[in-house]
C-alpha cells in the first residue's frame, strides 16, 4: 500500500515539473521563436489534452515551419487549423501564428504521465526547435460515473467580411454528456468581432447561436482572427481560432447632379465619390456629339472619344482615395455661334439695303490678232437694275485708251450708244441713255474697238460709270477694270 502510494505521489511530481516546463519552453536564438501554453494536460478517457502552440518569424521574409510529433501511434494528434500540421505553419515575415493542439488516447492506456516530442523546423533556415507536450491520463473509474463537464465549440465565421454588411457569426455548441449547465459563457475577442454572451446547456443538448455584428464599413482591407472561448466560472471547455478577413470593396457613386440655364448656356455639374474602402482608378463618361464638343467645355479637361458606332463622349481617368470625391463640370455655350449668326444676317440685310440698286459687269474678248499682238477687242457691259423698282434717266459712260479707235457699226442684240465723243490725247467716250431701266431688267451694250497698232502683252480697260438718280440724288456706279492679254 504505502508503495503505491509512494509511486502516485512520484508521478504526480514528475507529472508537474514536465507539465511547468512544457508551458515554459520557448527556444529563441533571435530568428523565430516556439511557445508551448497548456489550456488543458490532465485527462481521462471521454476528454481530449489541449495545448496552444505560438510560431513567430523574426525573419524579414515569409517562412513555412513543419510539426512533426514523436508519439502518433498511442494518441490522436490533431491541429487547428488542419493543414498546419499536414502542409505547414506560413508565417509573414515578423509576425506571429498560433496554432491549436488536441490529444486524445487511441486506444486505453494505462494510467500515467506521458510525454510527446514535438519539433518546429523552419524551411527558410533549416533548423529545428524541439519541446514536448505531458499529459497526464487518468482513466474513468469503474461504478457510478461522476460526468467531467465537457462542452466543444464549432465557430463559423464568414472567411471574406464586406464590412458594409451584417456579420454573421454561428457558434454550434455541443454539451457532450449528462452534465446541465445552467450558465455557459462565450467571448469573442478580435479586433473588430468582440462580444460576451450567455446561455444555458441540457444534458447533450447541441444549440446553435448567431451573433450579428456590424463594423466601420471605411475599415481597410486586412486579415484578422477571432478568438472564441466557451467558459464557466470553474473552468474553460474550448478555445478556438478562426482567422477571416476584411475585404476590397470599391465603387463610383454619383453624388449630386446639378443643372444650371441661362441664354444659350447650360451648365451640368456632377459630383463623383469612391464609395469604397481601398483607393481605387475609375473612368468616368458623359457623352456628347461631333458638334457639341466644339461649344462645351469641361473641368478639368476631359479627353473626347469616339466610339466604334460613331458616337462621342467625354472620359477622365482619376484615382480617388476612399471616400474621396470629384467635381466634374460640362458647360456648353452657343452664344458665340447665335452672335456670329445674327451677325452675318445684319451684314446680309445691310448689304441688301445699301447696295446700289444698279449694276454693272464689263468684260472683253480678242476676236482678232495681228502678229501674236492684240488688234481688236469686243468690250461688252452687263447693266442690271437690282431693285423692286424701275429707274428713270439712267446713263452709261465708257472711255476708250487714245490707242484704239471705235468701229462704228450696229451690234445685234445690243443697245446702241447714243452718242460717242472722240479726243486725240484722251481718247473716245461712249454713252448710252436708258429712259426707264424696269425691276430686276438687263441690258447689255457691246462695242468693238480697234488697236491703231499690234499690242503686245496687256492693255488695260478702265472702269465704265452708271449714273442715275435716286431718290432726287444723283447716284454713280463703276464697274469692274479689266486687262486684256494678247
Amino acid at each position: 500500500m504505502y508503495r503505491a502510494l509512494l509511486f502516485s505521489i512520484v508521478c504526480v511530481t514528475l507529472g508537474a515539473i514536465l507539465l511547468a516546463n512544457a508551458i515554459a519552453l520557448e527556444e529563441n536564438d533571435g530568428r523565430f521563436s516556439v511557445v508551448l501554453e497548456r489550456v488543458q494536460a490532465r485527462i481521462n478517457a471521454s476528454e481530449r489534452a489541449h495545448y496552444l502552440m505560438e510560431v513567430t518569424n523574426r525573419l524579414p521574409l515569409d517562412d513555412t515551419y513543419r510539426i512533426i510529433f514523436s508519439d502518433d501511434i498511442n494518441w490522436n494528434i490533431m491541429t487547428l487549423p488542419l493543414y498546419h500540421r499536414l502542409s505547414g505553419m506560413p508565417v509573414v515575415a515578423n509576425s506571429t501564428i498560433m496554432s491549436q493542439i488536441y490529444l486524445s488516447p487511441v486506444k486505453d492506456l494505462p494510467p500515467g504521465t506521458y510525454r510527446i516530442n514535438v519539433q518546429v523546423t523552419s524551411e527558410q533556415l533549416g533548423t529545428t526547435r524541439e519541446g514536448f507536450l505531458v499529459v497526464t491520463y487518468q482513466p474513468e473509474p469503474e461504478g457510478p460515473k461522476n460526468y467531467v463537464p465537457n462542452v466543444v465549440a464549432e465557430v463559423l465565421v464568414p472567411p471574406a467580411i464586406d464590412p458594409r454588411e451584417i456579420v454573421l457569426v454561428q457558434l454550434n455548441l455541443k454539451n457532450k454528456n449528462l452534465h446541465n449547465f445552467s450558465e455557459i459563457r462565450i467571448s469573442l475577442t478580435s479586433k473588430y468581432l468582440n462580444k460576451q454572451v450567455t446561455t444555458t446547456l441540457e444534458p447533450l443538448e447541441t444549440k446553435t447561436l448567431t451573433l450579428p455584428f456590424t463594423v466601420d464599413s471605411f475599415l481597410e482591407p486586412q486579415k484578422d482572427v477571432v478568438r472564441v472561448r466557451v467558459y464557466d466560472k470553474n473552468q474553460t471547455f474550448d478555445e478556438v481560432y478562426v482567422p477571416y478577413e476584411i475585404v476590397t470593396y470599391a465603387q463610383l457613386v454619383e453624388k449630386s447632379h446639378t443643372s444650371t440655364g441661362e441664354f444659350l448656356k447650360s451648365t451640368i455639374t456632377y459630383v463623383y465619390a469612391n464609395d469604397a474602402n481601398t483607393p481605387e482608378n475609375y473612368l468616368i463618361k458623359e457623352d456628347t456629339s461631333f458638334l457639341r464638343k466644339f461649344f462645351t467645355k469641361t473641368e478639368p479637361q476631359g479627353e473626347v472619344v469616339r466610339n466604334s458606332d460613331g458616337t462621342h463622349y467625354y472620359a477622365w481617368q482619376v484615382r480617388l482615395k476612399p471616400q474621396e470625391s470629384i467635381t466634374v463640370t460640362i458647360s456648353e455655350n452657343y452664344r458665340f455661334l447665335f452672335f456670329v449668326v445674327v451677325l452675318t444676317l445684319i451684314i446680309i440685310v445691310l448689304y441688301i439695303l445699301l447696295q446700289s440698286p444698279v449694276g454693272i459687269v464689263k468684260s472683253a474678248t480678242v476676236p482678232q490678232s495681228t502678229e501674236g499682238g492684240i488688234s481688236s477687242i469686243r468690250v461688252n457691259l452687263h447693266l442690271t437694275n437690282k431693285s423692286a423698282l424701275p429707274l428713270h434717266h439712267v446713263v452709261v459712260l465708257d472711255r476708250v485708251p487714245q490707242i484704239a479707235h471705235i468701229i462704228r457699226k450696229d451690234e445685234v442684240g445690243s443697245l446702241a450708244p447714243t452718242r460717242i465723243i472722240e479726243h486725240k490725247k484722251k481718247g473716245s467716250l461712249i454713252k448710252w441713255e436708258v429712259e426707264k431701266l424696269e425691276a430686276h431688267e438687263e441690258r447689255i451694250m457691246s462695242y468693238t474697238i480697234k488697236s491703231k497698232l499690234s499690242v503686245l502683252g496687256e492693255l488695260g480697260l478702265p472702269s465704265s460709270i452708271v449714273k442715275f438718280t435716286l431718290e432726287g440724288k444723283e447716284e454713280k456706279v463703276f464697274s469692274n477694270r479689266i486687262r486684256v492679254t494678247s
